[in-house]
């Protein structure tokens, strides 16, 4: 078990052990900050939890065929995770080096987009709004998966694939977990069943609206027999007590540099030793696009553009594609800037950092927890910087 996880020894051994031994609880939460493989973890539980034989990685029973290609009926994946920066991650590391491997990572990176769509789940007007999009994705999926050795046809299906996760991730609700979601998960709970063990992940768990967090304590506190729910969240201190009193916490250590360079050198194909982590592999991504949101960061902290300039300078930049993971990374971009223009250490200095580390925390904290809309949220962000004559200080510093 656990073949697939770089680095994370002593964790992949306890985990392994409670598996073999059947004395993994029924809800366990995967607690560690972004990018050291909590979601690759959920998985590799689900699949051992399915597998038919003893849990290698290389087992060829139906189940784990099934896991391995995100296709395994009996594991449901919610959650908002970074599913832009994922795919185009993969999409790049196919197109470095196209193999079995690059092309397996790529379609694991869009089924854990599509998956989050379940008929199971969703109610069939929300789910009819979307069905085009997941079908057509799946469907493509389907047809990238084996290499029929045609260049010019791969390069098409390719951009296709491309051109659909945009349009789905256009489209993707705002609250992706919606308490309508977790009362479909408990009736598909109690309802479906038979002999194998049933495995629920929901990523990023203290992003779920207060409805949703109540609905999710009561399956909790009687979960029925042979479902497993596996919880990841990088901000634990965000779920609430209840939550946390009925699943066992692992933690997810950041891992070494050394592991991050071998993450990047066998699953991302990229032989380059100058990123301090995978979150700086990640953030290259963005490219050009990283100019714009610097240029959003100064506008806000140092600028003060007029408010209809500010809101259209927004909704060119973080509302395009996945507004939730666009607005972490301004406000990541706005901290990063206020401590390059504040490099004093006098107290006026230190408190107006203070005001600033407050308001980036507490617009995050309206997005990522209470479900907020992120374009008005940052527009109310910069308004009170505003008022609060923090923004003619940085510009005055």
């Amino acid at each position: 078990m656990f073949e697939n996880v770089i680095g994370h020894e002593e964790l992949r051994t306890i985990l392994a052990a409670a598996i073999a031994e059947s004395t993994l609880p029924p809800a366990v939460l995967l607690s560690g900050p972004r990018f050291v493989a909590k979601t690759t973890i959920a998985l590799e539980i689900a699949r051992a939890l399915t597998c038919h034989e003893e849990g290698a990685w290389a087992c060829s029973c139906p189940a784990c065929l099934r896991q391995r290609s995100l296709q395994h009926q009996g594991t449901l994946l919610l959650g908002p995770r970074s599913f832009a920066l994922d795919i185009h991650a993969a999409t790049e590391a196919y197109r470095r080096e196209p193999r079995t491997g690059t092309r397996f990572l790529l379609v694991r990176a869009v089924r854990r987009l599509t998956r989050r769509f379940d008929p199971a789940l969703w109610e069939e007007r929300r789910l009819k709004e979307l069905s085009g999009p997941v079908g057509t994705l799946e469907a493509l999926l389907e047809e990238f998966e084996i290499d029929r050795g045609d260049e010019r046809a791969e390069t098409k299906t390719l951009t296709e694939i491309e051109k659909q996760v945009a349009r789905l991730l256009g489209s993707l609700p705002h609250d992706i977990v919606p308490v309508s979601v977790v009362r479909a998960l408990a009736n598909w709970a109690h309802t479906t069943g038979g002999s194998e063990n049933r495995v629920v992940i929901i990523e990023e768990a203290h992003t779920m609206s207060e409805a949703s967090r109540n609905a999710m304590l009561k399956i909790l506190e009687e979960p029925p027999a042979g479902i497993h729910f596996i919880l990841t969240s990088s901000r634990r201190r965000a779920i609430i007590p209840t939550i946390l009193s009925r699943v066992r916490t692992y933690e997810v250590a950041p891992r070494p540099l050394a592991d991050d360079v071998e993450v990047l050198r066998r699953i991302f194909r990229v032989e380059n030793e100058r990123y301090r982590s995978l979150s700086d592999f990640f953030r290259s991504y963005r490219g050009e696009t990283d100019d714009r949101y610097r240029s959003l960061a100064r506008a806000i902290l140092k600028e003060t553009p007029g408010d209809a300039v500010l809101r259209r300078e927004l909704q060119a930049t973080v509302l395009e594609g996945d507004a939730r993971e666009n607005a972490q990374y301004l406000l990541e971009t706005m901290a990063e800037y206020a401590r390059q223009i504040l490099p004093k250490s006098d107290g006026a200095t230190a408190q107006r950092l203070v005001v600033i580390r407050e308001e980036i925390n507490d617009a995050w904290g309206r997005i990522e927890t209470r479900n907020m809309n992120p374009g008005a949220v940052l527009e109310a962000m910069a308004i009170r910087l505003r008022s609060e004559h923090v923004v003619e200080r940085c510009a005055d510093s």
